[in-house]
């Protein structure tokens, strides 16, 4: 079922006593297809799971995609798209993505009648890739942390069957209770702070809980966070949107200037093979 927010489906006009009814048109939103430069911005793979839809600047109301929305102005009506994501994959933390740009159109929208319509949707201009990680060549950039206890190493997927969409993705198997998988990235990040839009952005298949987290370096030393977002176990690849804002922020304001190094980490909670794999990591901040 789709849950939304809209105006009232029909406004009543009223002429003396006779009432009158205004007969709204109707358009289907596809979708979005998100379109990118692979060298500097990453894959084109994105979980855009709603849409703000405003008519001649007017907000309609949030709708999950794909979704089918009621349109009191007819006529050429100037429509609006604001793309939206479940924030650090939660469904009840709703909100519109702030590196995808708007998409604005003009449609004729007849009364009674479905107009039907696939936004595309780039990235804003003026975003820092700070993390590029797809996993398409051997030195790839993430390393092991000293907490990492697991025989396997992170490696280069290839089988199509299992890898996201048919390319290569990383792949750590566990296989004894209480092994431990963390891998960190490489390279520290200088981040912005004042509350700067901070995001990372993964795809991810994993049979256990995996953190997701950071050390941060400070002139105090090396400090590491317990979990910013714990992902659930999933069978079918996923994306998210890790907002990484607030966290990034608080650390700057309370300890001065200092770098990040965002990791990964999950524990096999029994004797039994799992797996984790992960794919298209953005590091992304304006």
């Amino acid at each position: 079922m789709k849950h939304f927010y809209i105006f009232p489906l029909a406004i009543l006009l009223y002429s003396g006593c006779a009432k009158k009814a205004t007969v709204p048109s109707y358009l289907h939103v596809a979708p979005f297809v998100l379109t990118t430069d692979n060298a500097t911005q990453g894959s084109n793979s994105a979980n855009i799971t709603d849409i703000w839809l405003y008519a001649n600047g007017q907000l309609q109301g949030v709708y999950e995609l794909p979704c089918t929305v009621p349109i009191i102005p007819t006529g050429d009506v100037k429509i609006a798209f604001r793309p939206g994501i479940k924030k650090n994959g939660t469904a009840n933390e709703r909100t519109y993505y702030p590196f995808y740009n708007y998409v604005d159109t003009t449609l004729t929208m007849e009364a009674n009648q479905t107009t039907s319509y696939t936004p595309h949707v780039k990235y804003i201009p003026n975003l820092v890739f700070a993390w590029l990680e797809n996993f398409e060549i051997s030195n790839f950039t993430l390393k092991k942390t000293s907490f990492h206890t697991a025989a396997d190493s992170l490696q280069i997927c290839t089988d199509t069957n299992t890898t996201y969409k048919g390319g290569q993705s990383g792949r750590i198997v566990l296989t004894k209770k209480n092994e431990v998988f963390e891998y960190a990235s490489k390279t520290p990040f200088t981040l912005p702070g004042s509350g700067r839009d901070i995001y990372l952005e993964v795809n991810y298949k994993t049979d256990l809980p995996l953190i997701v987290s950071f050390y941060d370096n400070s002139i105090i030393g090396v400090n590491k966070y317990s979990s910013v977002v714990t992902i659930n176990p999933t069978a079918q690849w996923k994306k998210i949107y890790i907002y990484l804002t607030e966290e990034v922020s608080n650390k700057i304001n309370s300890q001065g200037a200092t770098t990040f190094s965002l990791y990964f980490n999950a524990i096999n909670d029994a004797d039994k093979l799992s797996e984790i794999m992960l794919d298209n990591i953005k590091l992304i901040y304006r």
